[in-house]
């Protein structure tokens, strides 16, 4: 199966402290924070839509606690994740002074069929050809997510071809 690297944050769900409308769930993450965590729309079906045809890993620039127990809610039979990186996986690489760039090298697949889904482009910025950007979700009322669904279709055309670099860089 070929890998698919997907971030968290502002991809899969949006966190943030205090009042929100639509909520995963709301509890402790953190000692002494509390934040509300949404899914983007569409997020569950793209996950196990995906999950049959890639391996999917999450790599997130959020610590091992707090990204835990959020992906233990979108996965919780953990059928879905084959692995998950955190910030310490991250490469020393500053951008704008913080360890932001996930190194898709580390994972130690062939990255020929390797692709990461994540809204900041900088995170792939070591292997831009493997990297597909999706627009943040910021949990916004009046604001249309439909963009897992067009990246979906995106995901399984490329899935099949000999190297998804070449293939992407053809968009």
């Amino acid at each position: 199966k070929p890998t698919l690297v997907l971030d968290m944050d502002e991809t899969l769900i949006h966190a943030h402290k205090a009042t929100a409308s639509l909520k995963l769930f709301s509890g402790k993450i953190l000692p002494l924070q509390r934040y509300l965590v949404a899914k983007r729309p569409g997020v569950d079906t793209f996950l196990n839509e995906m999950s049959q045809i890639y391996e999917i890993v999450v790599f997130t620039r959020a610590v091992k606690p707090y990204a835990d127990r959020i992906l233990d809610r979108l996965d919780p039979v953990g059928n879905l994740f084959t692995h998950r990186l955190y910030r310490d996986s991250c490469s020393p690489k500053e951008v704008g002074g913080r360890k932001v760039v996930k190194d898709l090298s580390r994972l130690g697949r062939d990255l020929r069929h390797t692709v990461i889904v994540d809204d900041k482009p900088e995170s792939f910025c070591l292997q831009p050809s493997n990297g597909i950007v999706i627009r943040a979700f910021k949990n916004r009322k009046g604001h249309k997510y439909d963009e897992l669904k067009k990246i979906s279709n995106l995901l399984k055309e490329i899935a099949r071809v000999e190297n998804v670099r070449q293939a992407l860089e053809k968009l």
